[in-house]
């Protein structure tokens, strides 16, 4: 999506099981590996797509290792409609 949190995966069915197996009690996870999909048109960004991967518990003492892809693509859509897809 555009920069927001894909709400598919957190209502996902990973989660109501873990909530059921824990009695009632959510765990804390977090997205280790984050892709950013940018599409230019010349010198201009035309989109910024952002997906999130590799969902990981959180426990305390834990070192967790982030990583962050960026992927560039060029486009031919003009920057004046780069807006376009939104509306």
């Amino acid at each position: 999506g555009e920069m927001l949190p894909d709400l598919e995966t957190a209502k996902g069915e990973h989660f109501e099981n873990e909530y059921k197996e824990n009695r009632g009690e959510f765990k804390p996870y977090v997205f280790t590996k984050k892709t950013l999909l940018v599409s230019y048109n010349g010198d201009m960004i035309i989109k910024v797509d952002l997906t999130s991967e590799s969902l990981m518990e959180v426990k305390a003492g834990v070192k967790v290792k982030f990583e962050l892809d960026i992927q560039w693509t060029e486009t031919n859509t003009p920057f004046h409609s780069r807006f376009d897809r939104y509306l």
